[in-house]
């Protein structure tokens, strides 16, 4: 009796496959779904105008929530630099197509200049109009976090401590080692008389190499932190602590 039943499951399994690609045209499976994001990077603003759904909506890891207009108002301010997938998963439901994942997605702002790299989760629907032909109905991001909270903060804490003790041991070189070589680095300090001193890019770098210059003898300083409070939001962060 076993083999009947086998070779019927097996009819069936068989029929569900020829169901799902007659109810759309294609199957959607992992090469269609690399061949749309490929249209997509080749070309966002086209995609966007073709590709997507009337009611196409985008919600960002930050919570903000775009139609197709919108959406394409982003590369109106920033030029695509790369983009890439890892862990996806693709599913189909009939005419409806999920797609989930990571992916990592590069870009210049134009105004600025800088660079910014996101790494986020996803989830793309996708549905088929007509048979042959996918569009993107609704993209989901969040933040994709390699490592745990623990590791994060312990990094962020090993920054901070660095930036002490080389700065107390005049130790310049180290020291600027643990700041990013950006025109973007800002330092804000206010002195005992309560004067506020700001200095960014490269400004603070020159200040600080300027230092260098005087031969200062170590601090016999010391600094101990308690209250932390560390938020990690995808590839930023902040840390607070008295």
């Amino acid at each position: 009796m076993k083999a009947p039943f086998l070779c019927f499951a097996l009819l069936l399994i068989s029929a569900g496959s020829f169901a799902q690609k007659t109810l759309t045209g294609v199957a959607f499976d992992r090469a269609v779904f690399d061949s749309i994001m490929g249209r997509y990077a080749q070309d966002p603003v086209k995609f966007l105008n073709t590709e997507t759904a009337p009611d196409f909506v985008l919600v960002t890891s930050d919570g903000g929530s775009f139609n197709a207009e919108r959406t394409r108002q982003i590369y109106e301010r920033n030029t695509p630099t790369g983009r890439s997938y890892e862990s996806v998963v693709v599913r189909q439901y009939g005419n409806t197509g999920v797609g989930t994942g990571i992916v990592t997605h590069s870009y210049v702002g134009k105004a600025s200049g800088l660079p910014v790299t996101f790494r986020e989760l996803f989830t793309f629907v996708f549905n088929s109009p007509k048979p042959g032909q996918w569009q993107i109905v609704s993209a989901h991001h969040s933040p994709a976090m390699s490592g745990t909270p623990i590791a994060h903060e312990a990094a962020i804490k090993k920054v901070i401590e660095g930036v002490t003790t080389s700065m107390y041991a005049r130790d310049f070189k180290t020291y600027l080692n643990y700041w990013a070589n950006a025109s973007y680095v800002s330092r804000v300090s206010t002195d005992r008389e309560g004067k506020v001193t700001k200095k960014t890019g490269d400004e603070y770098r020159k200040t600080v190499e300027q230092y260098a210059t005087q031969n200062l003898k170590p601090s016999q300083e010391k600094a101990t932190r308690e209250n932390w409070l560390i938020r990690v939001n995808g590839n930023s962060a902040f840390a607070v602590f008295d």
